[in-house]
């Protein structure tokens, strides 16, 4: 008997000894389960109750933008000077602009382009001013994450071009310049916006080598569309 539990001794060591990676007695071996991953950009949770489960995050959706193409169309008032000598310092103004914010903060970005005109007689003479500019720069919209009504103010740089004609005689120059603006739009069905704009230019422009005051003031109605 004793020789037979030698044997039996000998033959187990044997077997760890032969391969010292594997259990002697595969019945008491632990089985270790691993977790499939998938490989994908999500973020990894680990189950914080100490499951050790793991699990794929849902991705953060990206903050959503609110943007609107609208068109504009009211009047100037060109400050007191030439213009006003010559009676065409109030001429109606068209425009159109694009602008676009975070619909969480109300911060965003503006750019348009408007054009105006007005003629008159002046002693006799055909007096014609054309007034074009480029702008863009910052807004900020309040209640953004609201529906209903949206105040909003801006500021940036204008780019301006006036022309000026006297009877046959005709003069232009371009200047930049810088806005202010201040705004309310009211929020109908589809997010169309029906609103009121006042804007107000700091610019100089130069006619035949003499300043002309290119300030002016504008009030408009606007109607605005999403894309």
């Amino acid at each position: 008997m004793p020789r037979t539990a030698l044997v039996l001794a000998c033959l187990v060591l044997g077997g760890c000894a032969s391969d010292p990676l594997q259990p002697a007695w595969p019945a008491l071996a632990l089985q270790d389960t691993v977790a499939e991953v998938p490989l994908d950009s999500s973020p990894l949770v680990i189950d914080a109750a100490g499951s050790g489960a793991v699990s794929a995050a849902a991705p953060l959706a990206p903050e959503p933008e609110v943007g609107h193409m609208t068109f504009l169309v009211g009047q100037r008032k060109l400050r007191e000077g030439d213009a006003d000598d010559v009676g065409i310092d109030d001429p109606l103004v068209y425009g159109f602009e694009v602008d676009s914010y975070h619909a969480s903060s109300g911060d965003g970005f503006e750019f348009g382009f408007s054009y105006s005109s007005k003629d008159n007689h002046f002693q006799g003479t055909s007096v014609e001013a054309t007034f074009m500019d480029l702008y863009g720069g910052y807004r900020h919209t309040f209640r953004a994450d609201q529906d209903g009504i949206h105040p909003y103010v801006g500021l940036g740089i204008d780019f301006l071009n006036g022309d000026i004609d006297v009877g046959p005689v005709s003069a232009d120059d371009d200047a930049w310049g810088a806005y202010v603006r201040a705004g309310l739009n009211f929020q109908f069905e589809s997010d169309v916006r029906l609103g009121l704009d006042y804007r107000h230019v700091f610019s100089s422009l130069r006619i035949e080598g003499e300043s002309f005051d290119g300030d002016f003031d504008q009030l408009a109605l606007t109607l605005g569309f999403p894309f």
